[in-house]
């Protein structure tokens, strides 16, 4: 991993489950990167369509496409097997279903060259697929869109997901200081991987040229689409930010991000009650009220 090099090596990490009607456009149009040094690994999670052979289909016509396997696990699992044996200075996660403008690596690429203490650029992103324009702007309005201090991204981020997991290329040693993705997430997996991130002291460095986005694609078998899941892993997701908050008492912005992840957890509990239709009556779901007890004691005792 030269990262030294005039042509480091840009590893893309494609996690792919039951996504054979989309893969074969996404790899296809990652061949059209002006940047030409990267290697490509597709993940196959489990699938049981024809995502091996589509992947093999493109090997054979592009040797910087290679195909791995493993039993369901989900896209941290996969992520994080693609980690383990990619070569690239640079990282690129890529979903199987959405794409990258043609010269998002070169661009990028060239602000870490003028920007050596830059962690992570990221870029805009277009949304495209089965949803109409004031649902596409609803999504974007929600994403970061200029460069931040990790401080400054960490305020952020305690609030909501500001960054698309196909938006940022990512310095290999940043992964190596942070750790893999956590496996125990089955959605928001992205956002945790941010905020810790944020917390190691990360340099966001934005790229507003239009030839960098990330192309998303939003449609009813979207990842995002699950509701109760996502409620419960956010749940725990500010759980071990709470924690890891708690651990830094010389942060003077701590109490007020620890009080708005009380707050937030707060919120959490009544979209989960929401999801599942309780009865009417007093009462909340179990789970959200553990953990709600649990941080609220937490910020007791760093306060």
């Amino acid at each position: 991993m030269d990262e030294a090099s005039s042509q480091p090596l840009v590893t893309v990490i494609v996690p792919s489950y039951n996504y054979a009607a989309y893969l074969a456009e996404t790899l296809d149009r990652l061949r059209a990167q002006t940047w030409s040094h990267w290697e490509c690994l597709v993940v196959d999670d489990g699938s049981t369509d024809h995502t091996r052979e589509v992947v093999a289909a493109c090997a054979r016509q592009d040797s910087r496409f290679r195909y791995l396997h493993q039993p369901h696990a989900g896209p941290s699992t996969a992520r994080n097997q693609g980690l383990r044996q990619a070569q690239g200075a640079f990282v690129q996660f890529l979903d199987a279903d959405d794409a990258l403008a043609d010269r998002k690596f070169e661009n990028q690429l060239a602000i870490f060259q003028s920007n050596p203490d830059a962690d992570i650029v990221f870029s805009r992103v277009e949304f495209f697929g089965e949803v109409d324009a004031q649902a596409r702007e609803l999504c974007s309005s929600r994403l970061l869109a200029e460069s931040k201090s990790a401080l400054e991204c960490l305020h952020l981020l305690v609030r909501q997901n500001v960054l698309v997991i196909n938006v940022p290329l990512i310095r290999r040693t940043l992964i190596d200081k942070v750790g893999l993705l956590d496996e125990t997430l089955q959605t928001v997996e992205d956002w945790d991987y941010w905020l810790r991130c944020a917390l190691a002291g990360a340099r966001f460095v934005f790229d507003g040229d239009a030839t960098s986005c990330a192309l998303v694609r939003l449609h009813h078998q979207s990842h995002s689409t699950k509701k109760e899941r996502m409620i419960l892993d956010s749940i725990q997701v500010r759980q071990q930010l709470a924690t890891a908050l708690a651990g830094r008492p010389a942060w003077p912005e701590r109490e007020a991000l620890l009080r708005f992840n009380l707050e937030a957890l707060q919120a959490l509990e009544k979209r989960l009650d929401a999801v599942r239709n309780p009865p009417p009556g007093p009462g909340t779901g179990p789970c959200a009220s553990q953990a709600l007890g649990w941080l609220r004691q937490l910020f007791r005792r760093a306060g």
